[in-house]
């Protein structure tokens, strides 16, 4: 019969990160990456698994972390699938990225991280960037229903029975405002007074006007391309431009290694060593810096907001070069560990779900 489980998942699929949460708090990211495979090729990878793991090639075992089968057809998934493609990562936007061949999969996707239950009835919450509000009702419609899952778990099934979805810059400011069980507010200040939300995702940075008793006024924004991706994908042409001899033989850079030096200012290049890059990194977030400061002129600048509030994983990564634009004493991180705010949507999603679930709206 196997076993059979009930649960709540929070999911933020990021444009770079997808992130996601359960409801007894187990959190999860891998980067937002997928390609699909034919089955052929995913029984060969599940087959050096086996080898690699001396189960001897009669024993087929699980899949290889990575590699899922979703409704039967294969795919890699994550880091595995920016290695894997020999081109480029694309990401889907807009209409395009609210089907169930799409968001759907990548949803499902997740699900075998958050349970580890044979049959499991799903709760979902979803959330979008201001300007995808449009696509509320696709992005609910794609993750209903059943979905067959095989990963390194194991065989599953999954019913989404339920789907909800939120605005990701309400979210982000959630994280701080409510208490983490949603049970009551843990940061009052935050409803008194005029406060501007900053979400810098991977390819969007939204601004957003939240007013007094957090009053979300779902006109009053911005919401432009751009992102942490342009960032990442500027510092790689630039650090391949300045040390072409180390590189010229390299296809794509890790993204895990950009990602770090963008932080650090130092490009891991494995055999190698270590490659300072900071002035590489100041090249490659100028654009987006400018972006952002000219948004924020048009917003009324610093005398207008009480309180300047930055979500998204970019916010973490850029907030040292963020503080002399914004030029407002009073910045707050959705979360002060900058390590893992592009967490702090997800983890604000579910705060504000259960706020509303204490309070009989949901």
């Amino acid at each position: 019969m196997g076993t059979h489980a009930t649960g709540i998942a929070y999911c933020d699929v990021g444009n770079e990160i997808v992130k996601a949460i359960n409801g007894t708090g187990h959190e999860i990211s891998y980067v937002h990456a997928i390609q699909p495979i034919s089955l052929t090729e995913l029984e060969k990878h599940r087959q050096r698994s086996a080898k690699s793991s001396r189960r001897g090639k009669s024993d087929v075992g699980p899949l290889a972390p990575g590699f899922v089968k979703v409704n039967g057809q294969g795919y890699v998934i994550g880091e595995r699938a920016e290695r894997y493609a020999v081109i480029k990562n694309t990401r889907k936007t807009g209409a395009s990225r609210y089907n169930k061949d799409y968001y759907g999969v990548l949803v499902a996707a997740t699900l075998p991280m958050l349970f580890r239950a044979d049959k499991v009835d799903v709760a979902f919450y979803g959330s979008h960037s201001p300007k995808d509000s449009i696509y509320r009702d696709d992005l609910m419609d794609s993750a209903l229903g059943k979905w067959e899952v095989e990963s390194a778990n194991g065989a599953q099934t999954f019913r989404i029975i339920a789907a909800q979805a939120f605005d990701e810059p309400m979210c982000g400011l959630m994280r701080r405002i409510l208490r983490e069980d949603g049970k009551g507010f843990a940061r009052t200040a935050l409803l008194k007074g005029d406060t501007l939300v900053i979400d810098i995702g991977g390819l969007t940075v939204d601004m957003v006007f939240i007013g007094a008793g957090a009053e979300f006024d779902p006109d009053a924004y911005i919401s432009e391309d751009g992102g942490i991706i342009s960032v990442i994908d500027a510092l790689e042409d630039a650090i391949k431009a300045t040390h072409s001899a180390r590189f010229k033989n390299a296809g794509h850079l890790g993204k895990h290694r950009l990602r770090y030096a963008i932080r650090n200012g130092i490009y891991r290049a494995g055999g190698h060593g270590e490659i300072g890059c900071s002035e590489e990194v100041e090249q490659a977030i100028m654009p987006l810096l400018n972006q952002i400061s000219n948004n924020f002129s048009r917003f009324g600048g610093p005398t207008e907001y009480d309180t300047i509030f930055l979500t998204g994983g970019g916010s973490g990564a850029l907030y040292s070069h963020l503080i002399p634009i914004l030029d407002h004493n009073n910045v707050i991180l959705a979360d002060p560990d900058e390590e893992t705010i592009h967490m702090a949507n997800v983890r604000g999603m579910s705060q504000l779900a259960r706020w509303y679930s204490h309070q009989g709206k949901m």
